[in-house]
């Protein structure tokens, strides 16, 4: 369980857009968390895996080699 205190600007277009969508406000909020944590971790990984390049610890493959790898070749 996790309880915010956000502030008075964000609560106010929170609510304006909870009453317009008939959407409640914690699942709006759930939404945009959850969105954003991905967003966050997909760039958390991104940096992980530029780091690793750069120290000559994964390989480059092409993505024609990607794609067959994983069956989506044509």
């Amino acid at each position: 369980m996790l309880a915010l205190s956000l502030p008075d600007d964000l609560d106010i277009r929170l609510e304006n857009l909870s009453r317009v969508t008939g959407v409640s406000k914690a699942l709006l909020a759930e939404q945009a968390i959850v969105a954003h944590i991905e967003d966050l971790e997909d760039a958390h990984l991104a940096a992980q895996r530029m780091a690793a390049l750069d120290r000559g610890e994964s390989e480059t493959i092409s993505l024609e080699v990607l794609m067959k790898r994983h069956g989506l070749a044509d």
